[in-house]
Formats: C-alpha cells, structure tokens, sequence
C-alpha cells in the first residue's frame, strides 16, 4: 500500500477540525502555563496578595492577575524579582501607582508580626536583629 493524500469534498471540514483541534491544545497550554506560573509566584512571594494583604484563594487565572511591583511605566521589567501575584480587583485598582501606595500588603503584615519583638527590643533596650531566615518566614 502506497502512501498518498485522499482529496475528498470533506478537505475544508477536515483542516477545519484539524485547525480547531490545535488551537484548542494551545489554548489548554496557554491555561496550564498560566497555573504553573500563579503557583511559582503563590510560593515566591506567599499566600496572600501583595495589594490588600488578603488571602489569595484558589490560584484561578481569572482571579488573580501577575502583576508588575514597579510598573513598566515606570521602568520595571518584566523578571521574576518584579512581579508578584494581586487579586484581578486590586490589581485594576492599583494601576500604574508602585507598591509604596498600597493600603495594607506585605509590609504592613511583617509589621504586624514582628510587633512582640518590636516591643520586647523596646522594653529592653536592645537593637531588634533579624536574620534572613526570620524575615523570609516573616514574609510569607
């Protein structure tokens, strides 16, 4: 048996499944690239967004936007040490405006943690230190 092309009246409905069968493989790849990603970043920089201090939740594509610590705009890139992961409504809401502006986020959270020691380094007298390890776990 010879191998040969079979040129039917059904071509154009056969590439036309054929063409919607790939886009749907790139659509499937482009959704699993975008979890791999808000996994990466949900690990990188903690469980909650970096916006309004708020639990992330479900690492859904829709709800959760990667966003730029220091906007493009601004002159920030686009590597991994630059972004971090908002909720879709606070992303919208933070626009172009740099992490300095947030209400709450993660700053404000260490603050709340560190507050027995910062208290106890009051009381006594001594300067609070802090190694990295503390203030990685600090961060999450």
């Amino acid at each position: 048996m010879s191998n040969f092309l079979l040129i039917t009246d059904d071509t154009d409905k056969l590439y036309a499944d054929m063409a919607a069968a790939v886009e749907r493989l790139r659509s499937e790849l482009r959704h699993a690239r975008k979890l791999h990603y808000l996994a990466f970043f949900a690990a990188l920089h903690g469980p909650d967004c970096a916006w309004c201090g708020e639990p992330l939740g479900t690492l859904d594509p829709v709800a959760l936007h990667l966003d730029h610590i220091i906007p493009r705009s601004h002159g920030g890139g686009d590597d991994c040490d630059n972004r971090q992961l908002l909720h879709a409504a606070c992303n919208l809401a933070k626009g172009q405006r740099p992490m300095s502006d947030a209400p709450v986020g993660r700053l404000t959270r260490i603050g709340e943690r560190l507050r027995p020691q910062i208290d106890a380094a009051a009381k006594s007298g001594e300067p609070l230190v802090l190694d990295a390890s503390t203030v990685k776990e600090l961060a999450r």
